[in-house]
C-alpha cells in the first residue's frame, strides 16, 4: 500500500511471498489503521516499511505461522503503533529494524521460534515496548547492538524455551524498568557484550525477576 488516512479492517491474507512479500505490506504510507485481520503462512505478516511510514496503527490482528516475523518494521518507519495484537507460531514476533519511536503496546506474543520482540539490522531508537504478555518463545525480548535508547516497560515475560528472558547484546542506553521476567532457562535479564562491544549505559530498574536457571536474575558480562 502507499497511501494515507486508509483502513485495511477483517481480510484473511494467507500464503502470500515466500523470502519476501507479506500479508499487507504499507510502503510510504501515513495514517493507516490495519485492524481485525487474519495474517497466516506469509513470508512476514504485516510489513511497514520506509521512512515515509508514519502515524500508522496496527491493531487486534490475528498473525501467525509466518516465515520471518508476524510484524516488521523495517528501513525508517517511525511514530507507528502495534497494539493489541496476537502474534503466535512465527520465527519471530515482532522485529524492529532501522524504525524509531515506534510504540509496541498491549500485544500477546507466545510460541515463535526466536523472539517475541526484537531489534536487528539497522538501528532501531527511541522505540517503546510496553504491557506485553511475551512467553514461549527462545529469548522474548532481544535487544541486540542496533538497539539504541529503546524503554521496555510492563512486560510480563515468561517461559522462555531456550534463552534468556530478556537480553541486552551490546545495545546502549536502553531502559528495562517494571517488567515481571520469570521461569526462564537462561537468565532473567541479561547484558552482555557481543562481538568486543560492551552494552553501555543502560538503566535495569524496578523489575521482578523470579524462577530463573541460568546465571540467575540479572546477569551483566563486560558491560559499562
Amino acid at each position: 500500500v502507499l497511501a494515507r488516512n486508509s483502513v485495511i479492517r477483517s481480510n484473511t491474507c494467507a500464503s502470500n511471498g515466500t523470502s519476501a512479500g507479506a500479508g499487507i505490506t504499507l510502503d510510504r504510507s501515513t495514517n493507516i489503521l490495519v485492524a481485525n485481520n487474519t495474517l497466516w503462512s506469509n513470508a512476514r505478516g504485516v510489513f511497514l516499511f520506509n521512512g515515509r511510514s508514519v502515524l500508522c496503527t496496527i491493531r487486534s490482528n490475528d498473525i501467525l505461522f509466518n516465515k520471518y516475523a508476524s510484524i516488521l518494521l523495517q528501513g525508517g518507519p517511525r511514530s507507528n503503533t502495534i497494539v493489541g495484537n496476537r502474534a503466535r507460531r512465527s520465527t519471530n514476533g515482532i522485529v524492529l529494524s532501522g524504525a524509531t519511536n515506534n510504540v509496541v503496546l498491549g500485544n500477546v506474543i507466545w510460541s515463535n521460534a526466536g523472539s517475541a520482540v526484537a531489534t536487528a539490522g539497522s538501528v532501531s531508537r527511541g522505540n517503546l515496548v510496553a504491557s506485553n504478555r511475551m512467553y514461549q518463545c527462545d529469548t522474548p525480548l532481544y535487544f541486540t547492538a542496533v538497539a539504541v535508547s529503546n524503554t521496555a516497560r510492563g512486560n510480563l515475560i515468561t517461559n522462555a524455551s531456550t534463552g534468556d528472558g530478556a537480553k541486552v547484546e551490546s545495545g546502549d542506553g536502553n531502559i528495562l524498568e517494571g517488567n515481571q521476567v520469570g521461569r526462564s532457562p537462561g537468565s532473567g535479564i541479561t547484558l552482555i557484550a557481543a562481538g568486543g562491544d560492551a552494552p553501555a549505559r543502560n538503566i535495569v530498574r524496578g523489575n521482578t525477576v523470579w524462577s530463573n536457571v541460568g546465571a540467575g536474575g540479572i546477569y551483566l558480562q563486560k558491560a559499562r
